[in-house]
């Protein structure tokens, strides 16, 4: 017969694993600092533990953390990390460097509030304290946590942990003189304060601001690892958890849907310009020189149709060649024409092999049944367009177009981008790719990829064509004047039908 363990052997288990494992300590400790609001538990929060212990167990030692505001990534790296690494060893040495006094006092706050906790005192008894103010927080082993701010000298004293958490404000941002600071201070000042650079980790929390922040300028050093979580998803992600579990995110999918749902995330982007939204939210910033579409263009559609209430469906493909991580996606868009609009119905946008490019043209095209398949001719879409054409299900009505490049996709961009203000195509007020679609759309030029537009502006082109105008406004039938449409005793009827009949 199994027992239930007694109320005192339970606080041992859970006492022992918080202090093995940082997300059991968080889990424990989140009712001591949020005391404003009750802990929505979700595994964001436990994927960013995960990180954070791997980087001192053979993990990734420079990490780089965006997330959205107030999804606890500052409570869980400055407070909560800082005092579980503490409590497992007094003698270890954290710097947490801010923008401004402010911040970091509130920081240090919440960390005294954690280490002076009974729940603390009893997982860690061994915690005593030599140094206890708000700017500095020294242990009798000589560890301790130090609080820094942008442009404060730290001269001699050293850290086995840096943590950067929003070292810019929002007021600053746009300063080019200001970013440069940040840069510096990080690359000078801060990098040295590291006792021992081949084991010391080093981590930079904030959510993005500007394409040019210290998270790109970092990034592009090719030495970190990037922890990016969106608020909606826009691409597939997986992130390790606990006990050999993941945290799987689809595209479209909403980070925290009981803190945040999807309206709420729409109700905020309402409230803010799409701009400010792509970076604090999305962790996407767009480049100066973006925003060449405006996302009011738009017009927002409730819901789809069924297929058969489309007169016409066309499917855009550009396609890639190559499956490796950050390398360009290979994009089908659907399009359904409704009363001399376009609907956009579907956009599929993943990093395939060619067999597995074949199988979701297939797939596609059965669930969307296209009248008109547009596949650029170069790179993959070669390849594809032969290996469709063989198949009889996409022949004997000119189903396929084969688009040979002409002009760039800006330049095809900019010139077909009338249509879009004119209102030509549509969108659905909630759809799975909406956010990697919208974000894409913001950031042209300047952004990451283009991979949608180029299926999109592939579309505006083929619509200025014979074929496709012919479908939207097809031409108009033959009127024929009242003097041939007099009845005669003729035996093939009346004289119009007569005269059709040859």
């Amino acid at each position: 017969m199994v027992t239930e363990p007694t109320p005192g052997v339970q606080r041992d288990i859970m006492d022992g694993a918080a202090r093995q494992h940082l997300y059991p300590f968080a889990l424990m400790m989140m009712p001591v600092v949020l005391s404003d609001r009750p802990y929505i538990a979700n595994n964001h929060v436990e994927a960013l533990c995960v990180q954070l212990e791997a980087a001192f167990t053979g993990g990734p030692r420079s990490l780089l953390v965006n997330m959205p505001p107030r999804y606890l990534k500052s409570i869980t790296v400055s407070v909560l990390f800082c005092a579980w690494l503490i409590g497992r060893d007094p003698s270890f040495k954290i710097i947490v460097a801010t923008y401004g006094a402010t911040l970091s006092e509130d920081h240090s706050r919440l960390f005294r509030r954690v280490v002076r906790s009974p729940f603390y005192r009893r997982l860690f008894p061994k915690v005593r304290w030599a140094v206890d103010t708000v700017e500095n927080m020294v242990t009798t082993r000589g560890g301790g946590r130090r609080n820094t701010s942008l442009g404060s000298g730290i001269t001699g004293v050293g850290a086995d942990l840096l943590i950067v958490d929003d070292l810019i404000g929002t007021q600053d941002i746009h300063s080019e003189a200001r970013r440069a600071e940040q840069k510096r201070y990080v690359d000078e000042t801060l990098y040295s304060r590291l006792d021992n650079k081949e084991n010391a980790v080093f981590i930079v929390v904030q959510q993005r601001l500007h394409e040019d922040d210290v998270i790109q300028h970092l990034y592009e050093k090719g030495s970190w690892h990037l922890f990016s979580l969106p608020a909606i998803a826009t691409e597939p992600q997986s992130f390790p958890l606990m006990n050999g579990r993941s945290f799987n995110r689809a595209q479209g999918d909403v980070l925290a849907p009981l803190f945040e749902s999807r309206e709420t995330l729409a109700e905020i982007e309402r409230g803010m310009t799409s701009r400010i939204f792509s970076a604090q939210y999305q962790q996407n910033p767009i480049p100066d020189g973006g925003d060449v579409i405006k996302i009011d263009w738009f017009e927002r559609v409730e819901g789809l149709y069924d297929r058969e209430e489309y007169e016409y469906v066309v499917q855009s493909w550009d396609t890639a060649s190559s499956i490796e991580p950050g390398s360009a996606f290979s994009v089908c868009m659907t399009l359904g024409l409704l009363e001399r609009h376009w609907e956009i119905l579907d956009i599929w946008r993943e990093r395939v092999s060619m067999p597995d490019l074949v199988r979701a043209a297939e797939r596609l095209y059965k669930k969307w049944v296209p009248n008109k398949l547009l596949i650029e001719n170069k790179s993959s879409g070669i390849g594809l367009i032969q290996m469709l054409r063989n198949d009889p299900r996409f022949t004997g009505r000119r189903t396929i177009n084969a688009i040979n490049p002409g002009i760039a996709t800006e330049d095809r961009m900019i010139s077909y981008s009338p249509l879009l203000e004119q209102g030509l195509i549509l969108i659905p007020d909630e759809a799975k790719w909406l956010a990697a679609f919208t974000h894409e759309c913001t950031a042209f030029p300047k952004g990451r990829y283009m991979d949608q537009i180029d299926a999109l502006s592939q579309f505006l082109e083929w619509t200025s064509t014979r074929e496709a105008k012919n479908i939207v406004t097809p031409p108009a039938k033959r009127v024929w004047p009242d003097p041939y449409k007099r009845t005669t005793n003729s035996p093939f009827g009346t004289l119009d039908t007569a005269l059709w009949r040859f």
